[in-house]
């Protein structure tokens, strides 16, 4: 950030800090000023608008400028959070009996209430007191919310397949053979597959007995614990507030812009950059490559926009 806010003074940008804009001031579909909360009126050929979202308003995004585009006619789709942690009301998390519990290479599976696959995402995830967080949480929360903004109602269920990497008939197996090896408790085999506190849940979704000898335990049952260790199941309620989103769904149309130059196709010496507009990705350094790229564009193309009209006055 220090690189980039040097080479601006370097450049001999002009900089207003702590400086509120109230709207963008335009005649005849052509932008000609941004209007200052002050009263102020600064005169431009053109403005370029790289507001941010509405997630994480400490960092200054806090939606200012969707007004400012809706007013000149530009379609604004209604922001909502998108690669923010999960929440459930399950009886698990409201007991806080897997808070802080931490799972490495999971396949998380969104599911809507008529079993229809929404998503799969891979990656690790931890439990928190609220429900599910981490990267593959995250990159799940976009069809969480899209499917939410569909139908409220919609029952959602987030199915954790602990281990991907190992078939469950090959988890079925060994735990078969585990009934050969004398008195061993249920727990002790089970825990060679899962940490100790999803153990017990496990075990506990299905009111089995712990301290039960493996050689008593029947097929049945073996089968049952391995279906939870390949789709342990968290009913999804939603996620937690754009707020606290690190990414904003939503924001200017994409309609409304011009691809080639970021340039608003509603008003003349309008550009628009970043997360401003309904454009965004997964974690992972997507999110970052859209505004630079985009903020690249708009700057050039408004520039040369701006050159063009070098000769003529800026309308009142």
């Amino acid at each position: 950030m220090q690189a980039l806010v040097s080479q601006v003074y370097r450049l001999g940008v002009e900089v207003w800090q702590d400086t509120a804009v109230s709207g963008l001031v335009a005649r005849d579909e052509r932008i000609v000023g941004v209007q200052l909360a002050d009263g102020r009126l600064i005169r431009t050929r053109a403005v370029v608008v790289a507001t941010g979202g509405a997630s994480v308003p400490q960092t200054g995004s806090t939606g200012d400028a969707y007004p400012w585009a809706r007013a000149l006619g530009h379609t604004i789709i209604d922001p909502y959070p998108t690669e923010v942690p999960l929440v459930s009301h399950a009886p698990v998390i409201q007991a806080k009996r897997l808070q802080g519990l931490s799972l490495r290479d999971v396949v998380v599976t969104l599911t809507d209430g008529r079993a229809k696959r929404l998503t799969q995402e891979e990656g690790d995830v931890m439990f928190s007191h609220f429900g599910l967080t981490g990267p593959a949480a995250l990159r799940v929360s976009h069809y969480v919310s899209t499917a939410l903004r569909k139908n409220p109602a919609e029952a959602l269920t987030a199915y954790i397949d602990v281990l991907p990497a190992i078939s469950g008939s090959d988890i079925l197996g060994h735990l078969k053979m585990g009934r050969q090896k004398g008195r061993k408790e249920l727990k002790t085999h089970v825990l060679e597959w899962v940490p100790e506190r999803l153990m017990e849940e496990i075990l506990r979704t299905l009111a089995l007995d712990p301290h039960q000898a493996m050689a008593e335990v029947g097929n049945p049952v073996l089968e049952a614990v391995v279906k939870l260790i390949k789709a342990f199941p968290l009913p999804i309620a939603g996620t937690l507030p754009l707020a606290k989103a690190t990414v904003t769904g939503g924001g200017v149309s994409v309609k409304d812009i011009q691809p080639s130059t970021m340039g608003s196709k509603r008003c003349q010496g309008l550009y628009f950059a970043g997360e401003v507009m309904d454009v965004h990705a997964h974690t992972g350094g997507y999110n970052i490559t859209v505004a630079f790229s985009t903020g690249h564009l708009a700057g050039q193309s408004a520039a040369e926009y701006s050159l063009k009209l070098s000769w003529a006055p800026v309308p009142d």
